[in-house]
């Protein structure tokens, strides 16, 4: 078994995972094992939503030869690589969190406002029933979690650090745009924590673009 790091730029796909007549991350590596004469089906850490890319995307194949790894890269899109692999089984990985930069424009944002959010968001458990795609399809307790945020300016972008065990369908991208829309002022703090509670927003938080999500 080799465990593999991916990198792929995600603009012109429909996501990682496989999906039936469009394009996706997946889609194109099993196409190349299956043209190489290996079994296509892979396990992979997380899945990435269409336009989003990844620096390190963490995959495992059913392949012990590992000079297959230069064919693969050849025989793959340019904006899809595999930059390095082990020698182990997936699950011996220990893979403790999933982490996800988003890189955004400078924002003219209060800066203040801004990091008392992302305070209340370290370390405590929230509610992001709100801050999901379809929140009817899932249960208060597959909403509860305790998310990290880190944001910085480099380069004239903002980037924001989210790190967790584990994310639902678009919140990351729900997460940010809150966050962005309370240094604007646009939401208070009050109506903020009131969102991590589980309240519902009227208008609802749409999720930033995909295209500035990478999985990190």
């Amino acid at each position: 078994m080799l465990v593999l790091r991916c990198a792929y730029i995600g603009l012109k796909y429909h996501g990682f995972q496989v999906q039936p007549e469009v394009p996706t991350v997946q889609g194109e590596i099993a196409k190349v094992l299956e043209r190489l004469g290996y079994e296509k089906n892979l396990k992979y850490v997380s899945r990435t939503d269409a336009g989003v890319s990844a620096v390190d995307q963490i995959i495992s194949v059913r392949i012990v030869d590992e000079d297959i790894l230069e064919t693969l890269n050849r025989e793959l899109p340019s904006d899809i690589r595999i930059h390095a692999y082990t020698k182990r089984e997936f699950s011996d990985l220990g893979i403790l969190y999933k982490e996800y930069w988003y890189i955004a424009p400078k924002f003219l944002l209060d800066k203040n406002l801004l990091l008392d959010a992302i305070k209340h968001v370290n370390g405590m458990k929230h509610n992001y029933i709100q801050l999901v795609k379809k929140p009817s399809q899932l249960t208060v307790e597959d909403a509860l979690m305790v998310v990290y945020v880190s944001a910085k300016i480099e380069n004239g972008f903002m980037i924001f650090q989210v790190r967790g065990k584990k994310f639902l369908w678009e919140q990351v991208r729900r997460l940010v745009n809150l966050l962005v829309a309370v240094g604007l002022g646009r939401v208070s703090i009050r109506t903020f924590k009131k969102i991590l509670s589980g309240e519902q927003y009227p208008s609802g938080i749409p999720p930033a673009p995909p295209e500035g999500l990478v999985l990190w």
